[in-house]
């Protein structure tokens, strides 16, 4: 006589749910992704995905931050903004396997319009009428159409030399994650132009853009390399200047 035992559904729940939990602690240890210090260090050392001491790289990167939004101008009247954002160039070295330091330099420009149309030139007492007649029936003006309007503008360009003392600390093996110290010195060249008609109720200083010559910062940063020699990465700071920037790593 055969005899069939009761089955009992529990039981194979029990079996499927310890079968799954071996299969997910298999799959873990096995992926690089999730494998921590269980490494050695000649396994560490000879990975693609971090910065060791000796490494050398030239990093690129944009700031997409807008860090000049401190415009003061001394008519309250808006600004028609346009820029080229700040482009930084660094030479990373490997100091030892958790430090390294990259001098940059970084070059950004700014250029803020104010305009007036015929209405607004009218408004200013400083403006004689007839002036303002002979602007609007110029070939400056009837050659531009209905949009006739003068302007003054401001341009201005900034270049800085500095540097960033990087901590790297990268709980996950294949992705570089870093805290960072930055400081910096911003030489401005600016360049103010204002429309004939208005030379004689602004100047110069009409427009003010609102920058500091030192700079100091510190924040976080990720980094993935793509291949043994190149990597994206990108960095949030906060300090008196605040940057968020994105970038290509070249590792030589």
């Amino acid at each position: 006589m055969i005899c069939i035992k009761d089955f009992n559904p529990s039981q194979s729940q029990k079996v499927s749910k310890h079968f799954v939990l071996l299969f997910l602690f298999t799959l873990f240890n096995q992926n690089p992704l999730f494998a921590q210090g269980e490494h050695s260090n000649t396994d560490i050392n000879t990975s693609k995905y971090h910065f060791f001491k000796g490494d050398r790289a030239f990093n690129i990167n944009v700031d997409l931050e807008d860090n000049y939004n401190g415009v003061v101008t001394f008519i309250n009247r808006g600004f028609v903004k346009s820029s080229i954002p700040k482009i930084t160039v660094e030479y990373e070295t490997g100091i030892d396997n958790k430090l390294s330091l990259s001098p940059l330099i970084s070059y950004g420009q700014i250029e803020l319009k104010t305009p007036f149309n015929s209405d607004d030139l009218y408004g200013l007492s400083s403006i004689d009428s007839s002036d303002v007649d002979a602007f609007i029936n110029s070939t400056e003006c009837t050659s531009s159409g209905s949009a006739c309007e003068a302007f003054i503008s401001k341009e201005q360009k900034s270049f800085t030399i500095g540097g960033k003392l990087k901590y790297q600390e990268s709980p996950i093996r294949t992705v570089n994650t870093y805290f960072l110290l930055g400081f910096g010195y911003t030489f401005f060249q600016s360049n103010s132009v204002i429309h004939p008609i208005l030379q004689n109720s602004f100047d110069d200083e009409t427009i003010i853009i609102n920058a500091t010559n030192f700079n100091y910062y510190y924040g976080v940063g990720l980094r993935i390399f793509l291949s043994q020699h190149v990597g994206v990465y990108g960095e949030y700071t906060r300090g008196n200047i605040k940057l968020i920037n994105v970038g290509l790593s070249f590792r030589l």
